[in-house]
């Protein structure tokens, strides 16, 4: 199966499901990582699983989506964010 054929048929699930964004292989991997990083996968086997062969590829391409996680994070469980409630 080439790289046309698999785009197609997640086209084909996108519009069968009513999503109106674009799916595509590429937001199917980046999903993949951004949710792995998330829920707490270690960057090295997310490196093994993506098949990068320098650790860097993965934290330059995923680490900063997981950064932001971070600052969300921060700030809802921040004491001055939660002073009034």
């Amino acid at each position: 199966m080439n790289n046309k054929r698999v785009q197609k048929i997640m086209a084909a699930i996108g519009e069968e499901a009513g999503i109106s964004r674009r799916l595509s292989p590429h937001k199917l991997r980046y999903t993949f990582a951004t949710l792995s990083l998330r829920y707490g996968n270690n960057l090295e086997y997310l490196r093994l699983a993506l098949g990068h062969s320098d650790i860097k590829t993965t934290s330059n391409s995923y680490l900063a989506a997981s950064d932001a996680d971070v600052v969300i994070a921060q700030r809802r469980s921040s004491p001055m964010a939660n002073l009034y409630k």
